[in-house]
């Protein structure tokens, strides 16, 4: 379509009037582009930037992806519908693409995107990835859940500087080239096991590897000047040796891994913070100069000796359990220590030093320990967990009278008198197993206590405990759970881990109760009773519940969380109108029974997740309806829709004076009621009503 007309007036300048003119054409377009409501279309002003330039409708020159997937990718970068023209021209406005579970196996025509920064590729069957050149500006590259074998950077790669590669293929990632810019490095994939880095990552500040084959990260010839972070985890790295030249390091995180052999800066200025749980390790040489160090944790290792430097003024935190450590002290290097873990180290003989005045925690159980000793005074401690079965003297409890909470994992016959003393003490832990004819006297602060093998059924010594509000209760015997009158009325939390309980029975004189927590407990019948109406969560793990019911509105119970629970069909009664939250296994639950209300406002989101994770979803009314009633010769009913339960339906002729018809079960939400066509069927005047009956009738 020619946009100018005729032109032919004489003129001086007749070039001059032809673009005026053409101009002038031109309003209406321009009126129409003003009046376009919303988001203009890039193709329509490529195509309008055509007409104005050569007073022409010429069709722009289309870009082209044969890949569909990486076309709807750049197409939804753009704004653009399917069906929408993409004019190269246009393309130069692409500069972040998100491709999320497209489908691309191409990234052919990737070099038209020459001003693209950034490109995530996510769970895309991709087998190789293959940089163009012209992509010059490319800063962060994100390949996650892909099945790449191959990546080439095809030009140089100044710009780049964060590189993703997580669940990919790769067997090895070789980055021979200059990345002056490179700040992160993230790598991962069962099939990785070779990494090759460029002789100077002069940017680098993070790496992170793990779930790959590496066995050594060998960074000793690469200038890392600064590298501030290093993370692995779930490998096979044997060896790590870094750079003298890394001296920026802040935090080491090498877990999980096969490490037998790890050298660091000899100089660390900046290091806060080195990890290394769970590995092999015997010896362990820390830098020399770490005067930032605040923590060092060293679980599980294979130490049988800790060197530390000759001083840490700033260090905090050290952890030990699970090493090999008989001969334990506490170095004049630890004496800022606020927190030490060495829990089953295998430690007989604990002497605290005087200088461990900063001491906050002491977390020393599971050591056969014969002397503990304390040498001075220790103002901060707080926390102490340790084995008291085996000591020679209890003396030191005397020196602990701030001490606020005490973990005894096992017992001697002098518990009353390690108690005594502490008359601060708020959370107390104690087994008692190994424990004497007479229950210890309980301080009267406490407000926290967990029990753990306890089977003598009496719980009157609690009694002692006048402001307890947390009780844990782990591998015990409940017997008759007659917990004292004014302990059960003023407690808000209740746990019981591997505590035989079938039911919730036992909670009825427990008004205050907030949280409810029943692990492994053989938990069959979750209807809460009657008086919990402060009750906020309730949770139950590893148990074979059906239905979460309530024997009275439940206005504050607000999180239900039924995980790892063995039943297939989880029912939520009508009871519980505020609850939020539903954590449920869709590995194991088949079927949840919700009302209608819950799941079109509160609980939508959660049952939508189930729903697309295979749980089959039955919805209730919440209010009790009955239909038109049916007769025949042979029998009368009607159906009932309401909320899952046991209902007794009842007959009158008169309304004043109601019989018991039958009963029904109602699973699902709906069921049917059926009678005999028998004599008293065929009066005509006959009304019924129906009852949902409460499995804990209330007072």
């Amino acid at each position: 379509m020619e946009l100018d007309a005729p032109f032919n007036a004489t003129c001086d300048a007749p070039h001059k009037l032809q673009s005026s003119r053409k101009l002038a054409n031109l309003d209406p377009l321009l009126e129409w582009l003003r009046l376009v409501p919303g988001r203009v279309a890039l193709a329509h002003l490529a195509l309008l930037a055509g007409i104005m330039l050569t007073g022409h409708a010429t069709v722009p020159e289309q870009a082209e992806f044969p890949d569909p997937g990486l076309a709807a990718a750049v197409r939804g970068a753009l704004g653009l519908g399917d069906s929408d023209p993409l004019p190269h021209s246009v393309l130069r406005h692409v500069r972040h693409l998100q491709a999320t579970d497209r489908g691309i196996r191409s990234l052919d025509g990737l070099d038209q995107l020459t001003e693209l920064e950034s490109i995530q590729l996510v769970s895309n069957p991709l087998d190789s990835i293959v940089i163009p050149a012209t992509l010059t500006k490319l800063t962060t590259l994100i390949a996650w859940d892909c099945m790449i074998t191959n990546l080439v950077f095809l030009a140089g790669t100044a710009s780049l500087e964060a590189l993703t590669l997580v669940e990919t293929k790769l067997s090895e990632l070789v980055l021979p080239g200059t990345y002056p810019k490179l700040r992160l490095i993230q790598v991962s994939g069962d099939s990785l096991a070779q990494l090759s880095l460029s002789k100077e990552l002069p940017a680098l500040e993070e790496l992170d590897i793990y779930k790959c084959r590496l066995d050594s990260l060998d960074l000793s010839g690469t200038a890392l000047p600064k590298l501030e972070r290093i993370h692995s985890s779930d490998t096979q790295i044997a060896l790590l040796r870094i750079d003298d030249r890394a001296n920026r390091l802040i935090r080491v995180s090498m877990w999980d891994n096969e490490l037998a052999e790890v050298v660091l800066p000899a100089a660390s200025p900046f290091l806060e913070s080195i990890s290394l749980r769970r590995n092999p390790l015997r010896r362990l040489q820390l830098p020399a100069q770490a005067p930032k160090l605040k923590e060092l944790l060293l679980d599980f290792t294979g130490l049988d000796r800790l060197d530390l430097p000759a001083s840490l003024p700033s260090f905090e935190y050290l952890s030990l359990e699970g090493a090999h450590l008989p001969h334990f002290d506490f170095s004049l290097a630890l004496a800022t220590a606020t927190n030490i873990v060495v829990r089953e180290c295998g430690i007989s003989s604990l002497v605290i030093p005087r200088y461990m005045t900063r001491l906050i925690e002491l977390h020393a159980g599971g050591n056969p320990l014969v002397r503990f000793e304390i040498e001075g005074e220790l103002p901060r401690l707080r926390y102490l967990d340790i084995n008291i079965s085996r000591l020679e003297s209890i003396e030191a409890f005397r020196k602990l009278s701030g001490l606020t909470s005490l973990a005894l994992p096992s017992n001697n016959s002098n518990l009353t008198q390690v108690l005594a003393p502490l008359v601060q003490l708020t959370n107390l832990f104690i087994s008692l197993q190994d424990a004497p004819q007479a229950i210890p006297m309980l301080p009267a602060t406490l407000t926290q206590l967990t029990l753990q093998d306890y089977s003598r059924g009496d719980w009157s010594f609690l009694r002692q405990a006048s402001k307890l509000s947390t009780l844990t209760l782990e591998s015990c015997a409940l017997g008759r759970f007659d917990l004292p009158e004014g302990v059960a009325r003023q407690l808000a939390n209740l746990s019981l881990i591997r505590t035989p309980a079938r039911d919730l029975s036992s909670l009825s004189r427990m008004p205050s109760l907030k949280t409810v927590f029943f692990m492994e407990t053989g938990l069959t019948n979750a209807t809460i009773p009657c008086g919990l109406e402060y009750l906020e969560y309730f949770s139950s793990l590893g148990n074979a519940i059906s239905k979460i019911r309530a024997s009275r509105r439940l206005p504050s119970l607000v999180v239900a969380d039924v995980w790892e629970n063995e039943h297939s069909e989880i029912e939520i009664g009508p009871e519980l109108p505020n609850l939020l939250k539903l954590w449920v296994d869709p590995l194991n639950v088949t079927r949840l029974v919700v009302s209608e209300q819950a799941a079109a406002y509160r609980l939508k989101r959660d049952l939508d997740s189930y729903q697309s994770q295979g749980v089959a979803v039955r919805l209730y009314p919440a209010e009790v309806t009955l239909s038109q009633p049916v007769s025949s010769k042979v029998d009368f009913g009607f159906d009932l829709w309401g909320p899952p339960g046991d209902y007794d339906i009842e007959q009158s002729s008169d309304m004043g004076h109601w019989i018991l018809a039958g009963q029904i079960q109602n699973r699902f939400g709906a069921a049917t009621f059926l009678q005999d066509s028998g004599p008293s069927a065929q009066n005509p005047h006959r009304f019924y009503r129906v009852r949902r009956l409460s499995p804990f009738p209330c007072p």
